[in-house]
């Protein structure tokens, strides 16, 4: 059995966190709130990662060794964290 690195699968869980939020607050506003829970998983994985590598920047500025890795296999968890949580939700809605 593969075994995922412990940051990866916290990006999985949050991703799939996220979009659940998303999506049981994405009723008030969105006609498809499947959609818009799905974008927002996405901004928030690309958001971090863009945080950190800012954070990055700034600790290199200082002199200080950067903290933060910056990748974009995290950003895939994080969306993967959403599809998976969106999967019986996408089956459910627009699958006859």
């Amino acid at each position: 059995m593969p075994i995922i690195p412990h940051d990866k699968a916290n990006h999985f869980i949050y991703g799939a966190i996220i979009f659940c939020v998303g999506y049981l607050c994405s009723f008030l506003w969105f006609p498809e709130p499947l959609w818009a829970s799905m974008v927002l998983v996405a901004l928030f994985g690309f958001g971090k990662e863009a945080a950190d590598h800012w954070s990055n920047l700034k600790s290199m500025k200082a002199g200080v060794t950067p903290t933060h890795g910056v990748e974009f296999m995290d950003v895939v968890a994080t969306i993967g964290g959403g599809v998976s949580a969106a999967f019986p939700l996408f089956l459910s809605t627009y699958v006859p």
